[in-house]
């Protein structure tokens, strides 16, 4: 079974453009790949916990910073094509350590133990967790732009 949270805003299937209604108006630019894929530098990624007064449990933190561009300057293409992403072994490991993840070897996936407490944990205890990815143009540019998705936005498993 699966849900779909709306947040405010009535839910849409854009093809070919992007939906005004979730659209922030900014002047960043990227350059793209020779694959026409935009490439960006990854400046910071963190994971934010902001439970309701609902939660029935606490996290024992509220914001994780799990990259920042000191610690691994690099450029990383952005593929709208994949639902993955694919980030180097030392944030997957911090990841890993902030949600309880582990990695199948199988699937060569990142997922949930087969009980999936931990997802439920996040999901249902209303912990509003969000991933704020801090992108710019290039690894010197000084202009950032911030996107933030909720933690549903990112896990498969909606029920």
């Amino acid at each position: 079974m699966m849900t779909i949270e709306l947040k405010g805003v009535p839910c849409s299937l854009t093809f070919g453009g992007y939906d005004s209604n979730r659209f922030t108006p900014n002047d960043m630019s990227f350059t793209l790949s020779s694959n026409l894929l935009p490439v960006a530098a990854l400046t910071n990624l963190s994971i934010t916990a902001n439970p309701s007064s609902t939660a029935t449990t606490q996290p024992n933190w509220t914001e994780i910073s799990l990259f920042s561009l000191s610690d691994a300057p690099a450029l990383y293409t952005i593929d709208s094509t994949t639902p993955y992403i694919w980030l180097p072994e030392s944030i997957c490991s911090s990841l890993e350590s902030a949600l309880g993840l582990y990695y199948n070897e199988s699937l060569q996936l990142y997922t949930y133990q087969s009980n999936a407490t931990e997802y439920g944990t996040f999901a249902e205890r209303n912990w509003n967790i969000s991933f704020t990815f801090t992108l710019s143009d290039s690894i010197s540019s000084s202009e950032v732009l911030s996107l933030t998705l909720p933690y549903a936005a990112l896990s498969e498993n909606k029920a």
